[in-house]
């Protein structure tokens, strides 16, 4: 069967769709000859030959560009012609002359009378032609009606198959035939009637689109059985098998046989679907060639209702195979029971879309290919799987692997759905991967040019869901580079808002340059899974805008995985330069938003995220938001410079940020709040330093804001002497770098002072950075929820920063509403500028309302013989185990009894020496001399933990710092008992036993503009009724902040009364002569033994409104 007009590749030249024209006048769209007319024709008007006409001079071919089918090997001419006269009239009727001169010239005529029909081809003067017998050609002329006629010649070929003439689509067995010869000497000029007439001639008839073929060897093979023969004479360009029908063998066997591009197409009758089943391998294709099944009636791509089906039952080869092929492709076929359903080997410039590969014709039975469904391999490059345009993309689904591609380069898969059935919307997973890339560089999966998510997967995006891994980078021999993931929808359904999760999303092993950005991903294990196997280098890795673990709406989370973004390292292997930026990563709840892990991984930057939330700030949280796990891991980056590279890490069950072993990793510019456990987390004693963490908002978080966890604590790590244990190797992590230590903070107008201390190891510079907080954290050490100052070039040990007495004073400063709390961090440098940054600390001591945390401690030194020791936590209900107060020097009070004997705590003492030989107040029951004190003691002003010296078996009068300096300014208590209680110290010995009393003073609250109607005060407590105890409380108010001269007032409105609080939820009307007055404060005091105290779960004042 002749190739059609349209499908001929190129068209030189045709009056069909002036395709490379000719110069005017054009048959059909303009010829003036003579005595020509237009009739209608097959697609338009066309040119008639009338009565007393000679010729239609249409013009000169073009002869050098485009190259001419006369100046190559073959060629051919096709036209409709519709005659005006019977065959048998008495006149010679040339239907048209490709002509130099008589020596030179291609023609087709008609001998006069019931004689033959020719096709002459004349080269220098000899001539070449074949006849066609009258009889034969006799059916095809019918006055009135149009004749397809087609010419073509192969000077390759030899007779009969050098020169052949096509009526109808059929060929006319010819009666004389002879080779053609060379091209023509010159630039011919096509001629259309009887050149050589005397234009005495009657009316030959109408001719129309006439076209000129480049290439006769492009050739359509129409299938039109389901049977499995081979061609019956392979190599003659005629699709026909024993059983005179054209089969999908024959049509590959005789598309073989020639080395320009055919196409086989569709014609099989019966209707409905047509399913071809195959006993052995289809040949394998070695020229080019489209097979289309598309043209099989009733198929639509767009639907996937294909209508042909090759099914392989089980064969261990291919499908369709194409092998050192350029050009060609498979479209509208269903594809199963192959060992690949289409394969392409040494192969380029293909094109497989609108397939069905794996499942049944109804698009969701599972068949199957047992290895995969489309192979590219052996540098098949420049191939495309799928489309952007709506049904050019295939459904690969139920197979091994769905597409599998080894050492092939710059191929484009684009708009299938790789692992669902042909709706995109729920599994039909393929086995192992989606899609398999194993040293192929340029893969381009989805749309490299997309800027954004897709808002449904349309054109170029993929749906690639339901596989055991979406996509797969393989580790062989060498790197996969240079490839590029976009714009795809990655374990959900075509719309984005339901899972269709892969085990792992994108997995990587071998690979480098690999952007992974714009896509949807959800997963049960990883959605991106950078593994450097054994030996191999993963590196440049981005993974940039995509969703994962979120729904297309970006409020749900889609599927609970082990850890979202997950990057590997071994011993023997490597991670570099991975950038991981402007995602939303929520969901991983067995592990981490991003885990980053192993000792060989470096230059990490993860910036611009949200991990556990996401713009609407919804809990969607991880189990941890990011997870270093990488001894060694090194010069990586969590947030930046730029405050818009921060990350804001929230919600998380545990911690925002855990930090194990890592080494100059910077984290700066986040948000880090409201997570289940530490905001940040460092660990990992033995190497992990040079950890800066600075400028972040680190808030509300549950446990500690920075955490510098050894192996003995996992809470506040006390500062040291001259920081000795940053010297030490296996310290802690930063070499627990010591924390400065506020003792207040004032903040008047738009000016904050701040006092305190710090000191660490001397001869070197230290950066300190302050924040502001809202609330304070319950160990007292503070988080940093707003950054506000930084001093650089701090010298520690000289001999001591100290702005204890002349503050640190930061102007023009607007704090944040309800912002309180002052906090602090210390960074080392390495030089004055401090522009290179080494560890830093965890939070100090937080200062606050002209106060230590706490509120402070006095001696009752009026009755010797009884002196009281008052520690009070800040406020009730939930108060913290956290105290501070100033030190007093009086001889006249023996404080230290106790400090004799190491471990043993007196009863009559306020403090003793532990174990260790550190300072500890308190006492705790126990056996003799083996007792647990309640507390330990440190200097605030230092920040180390405190050691007294006593002489030898000598009982001192004074408390002993241990720089061996008389007395302190201030001392901090952190207790050791884990129950979240009002604790007081123990006072004097005195004669009815051992003695607790404790008085807590409240700060001075603003209750606003006073409104004087029903007041009250209630309570919840709960008293030990064995041992006694007692909690009283009074209040005083006033017009102004200082209250210290007003009186203290209880219940009935009598100076010095208390209200009286019993052992179960009560309450009192506040008298009229403390209402209506702007400032309230309060007191609170308790008196009990020391085996036992009450304890005071919450107080509420209802003031004003």
């Amino acid at each position: 069967t002749p190739v059609s007009r349209t499908s001929a590749d190129p068209i030189w030249y045709s009056t069909m769709d002036d395709v490379a024209a000719l110069t005017t006048p054009v048959i059909g769209k303009g010829v003036t000859a003579q005595n020509l007319t237009f009739v209608s024709g097959v697609t338009g008007s066309s040119a008639k030959i009338d009565a007393s006409s000679e010729y239609a001079a249409v013009g000169a071919i073009p002869y050098s560009t485009p190259p001419v089918s006369f100046k190559k090997d073959m060629g051919a001419i096709e036209f409709y012609y519709k005659p005006d006269v019977s065959a048998s009239v008495a006149q010679t009727m040339t239907l048209f002359n490709v002509r130099v001169d008589a020596s030179n010239q291609l023609k087709l005529y008609k001998q006069s009378g019931s004689n033959p029909m020719w096709l002459e081809y004349t080269h220098s003067g000899s001539t070449k032609s074949i006849q066609v017998p009258y009889t034969s050609f006799l059916p095809y002329w019918n006055i009135g009606s149009w004749t397809k006629f087609r010419v073509e010649w192969d000077r390759t070929k030899s007779t009969p198959d050098d020169l052949k003439l096509f009526l109808d689509n059929d060929r006319p067995t010819p009666t004389k035939t002879g080779a053609v010869f060379s091209d023509m000497a010159g630039d011919p000029t096509l001629y259309i009637g009887n050149v050589t007439n005397t234009g005495s001639e009657q009316a030959m008839g109408a001719i129309d689109d006439f076209t000129i073929f480049g290439d006769p060897d492009s050739r359509t093979y129409v299938v039109n059985s389901t049977l499995d023969e081979g061609d019956s004479d392979i190599g003659d360009l005629e699709c026909y098998t024993a059983s005179s029908v054209c089969t999908l063998r024959a049509a590959i066997q005789e598309a073989n046989s020639t080395t320009n591009l055919d196409k086989i197409v569709f014609e099989i009758p019966g209707g409905d679907v047509q399913t071809i089943n195959l006993s052995n391998a289809l040949p394998t294709i070695t020229n080019p060639l489209e097979i289309d099944g598309t043209t099989q009636a009733g198929a639509d791509c767009v639907t996937k209702d294909l209508r042909v089906v090759l099914d392989g039952d089980n064969l261990t080869s291919p499908g369709i195979s194409f092998s050192n092929v350029s050009g060609g492709g498979v479209m509208g076929l269903v594809i199963h029971g192959f060992s690949q359903g289409i394969n392409y080997t040494s192969s380029t410039g293909g094109s497989v879309k609108c397939n069905v590969i794996g499942l049944a014709q109804d698009g969701v039975t599972v068949m199957g290919n047992s290895e995969s469904g489309i192979t590219l391999e052996s540098s098949s490059s420049t191939n495309t799987i799928g489309g952007i345009v709506e049904g050019e993309g295939n459904v690969i689904s139920a197979n091994y692997n769905g597409i599998d591609i080894k050492s092939s380069n710059n191929n484009v898969i684009q708009g299938n759905y790789i692992g669902t059935n042909k709706g995109g919307e729920y599994s039909r997973g393929n086995t192992s991967k989606g899609i398999q890339i194993d040293n192929s560089t340029g893969t381009e999966i989805g749309d490299a040019d997309t800027n954004s998510l897709p808002a449904s997967c349309t054109g170029a995006c993929n749906v690639i869901s339901g596989n055991e891994s979406g996509i797969y980078y393989f580790k062989g021999t060498s790197a996969s580079n240079d490839n590029v993931i976009e714009g795809n929808f990655i374990g959900v359904d075509k719309t984005g808002e339901f899972q269709v999760t892969n085990n792992y999303g994108v997995r990587a092993s071998k690979v480098s340059n690999l952007s992974i950005n714009y896509n949807m991903i959800a997963s049960v294990v990883s959605s991106v899974y950078a593994q450097a196997e054994a030996s191999a280098v993963i590196s440049n890795i981005t993974v940039d805008n995509n969703y994962i673990g979120i729904n297309r709406s970006g409020d749900t989370v889609l599927m609970d995985s082990d850890n979202a973004i997950w990057l590997y390292s071994s011993l023997v292997s490597s991670l570099t330069t991975a950038n991981v930026t402007n995602n939303i990563i929520v969901g991983a709840v067995r592990g981490s938003g991003i885990n980053v892990q192993g000792v060989n991984t470096s230059g990490v930057s993860i910036k611009s995220n949200y991990i556990g939330t996401n713009s609407a700030d919804a809990g969607l949280g991880n189990k941890y938001g990011i997870y270093f796990l990488s001894p060694n891991a090194t010069n990586n980056v969590i947030g930046g410079a730029n405050p818009a590279d921060g990350n804001i890490i929230a919600n998380n069950d545990s911690y925002g940020i855990y930090l194990y072993a890592t080494v100059n990793t910077l984290t700066r510019n986040n948000t880090i709040n409201n997570n289940g456990n530490d905001g940040i987390l460092l660990s990992g004693s033995t190497v992990s330093k040079n950890n800066t963490i600075i400028e972040n908002s680190i808030y509300n978080n549950t446990g500690m804001g920075i955490n510098l966890r050894t192996i003995a604590s996992n809470k506040v790590s006390f500062n040291d002497k001259d920081d000795t244990d940053s010297t030490t190797a296996g310290d802690g992590p930063n070499d627990l770098q010591n924390f400065p230590v506020l003792t207040k903070a004032t903040y008047e107008g738009t000016t904050l002072s701040i006092y305190g201390g710090f000191q660490s190891e001397e001869g070197k510079y230290y950066r300190l950075d302050f924040y502001s907080n809202e609330l304070n954290d319950d160990t007292g050490f503070g988080e940093g929820e707003n950054h506000i100052h930084t001093i650089t070039g701090v010298e520690a040990n000289n001999p001591v920063y100290d702005f204890s007495v002349t503050p640190i004073v930061v102007t023009s400063l607007t704090l944040p509403s309800g912002h309180k709390y002052i906090s602090a961090t210390a960074t080392e440098c390495g030089e004055v500028a401090c522009t290179t940054l080494f560890n830093t600390s965890e939070f100090g001591l937080t200062g606050f309302d002209g106060h230590i945390i706490g509120k402070g401690l006095e001696l009752d030194t009026t009755t010797p013989t009884y002196p009281r020791f008052y520690v009070a936590g800040d406020g009730v209900g939930n108060i913290p185990d956290l105290f501070a107060f100033d030190i007093l020097s009086d001889s006249s009070l023996d404080l230290v009894m106790g400090l004799n004997t190491r471990g043993e705590m007196s009863a009559t003492g306020i403090v003793g020496l532990d174990y260790n030989n550190f300072a500890s107040a308190g006492y705790a029951k126990g056996e003799a001399n083996n007792v647990s004190p309640q507390y330990q003691i440190f200097n605030i002003l230092d920040g180390y933990q405190c050691g007294y010296t006593i002489g030898t078996n000598v009982k001192s009068t004074d408390i002993k710092i241990g720089s061996n300096g008389v007395g302190s300014k201030y001392v901090y208590i952190v207790s050791d008992s884990p129950d979240e209680e009002l604790t007081l110290m123990q006072g004097e010995a005195s004669s009815s036993g051992f003695a607790k009393y404790g008085e807590y003073l409240s700060e001075v609250r603003d209750m606003g503009t006073p409104i004087q109607y029903y007041h009250s005060l209630i309570w919840e407590q709960s008293i030990d009724v064995n041992e006694g105890g007692e909690i009283k409380i009074q209040l005083r108010s006033g017009d102004s902040t200082d209250l210290s001269n007003e009186e203290w007032y209880g219940p009935d409105g009598t100076r010095g009364t208390f209200f009286e609080l019993g052992a179960e939820t009560e309450g009192y009307v506040i008298p009229k002569v403390i209402q209506g007055k702007r400032y309230l404060q309060y007191r609170v005091l308790m008196e009990t033994n020391q085996n036992a105290s009450p304890t005071l779960d919450s107080i509420t004042i209802r003031y004003g409104n």
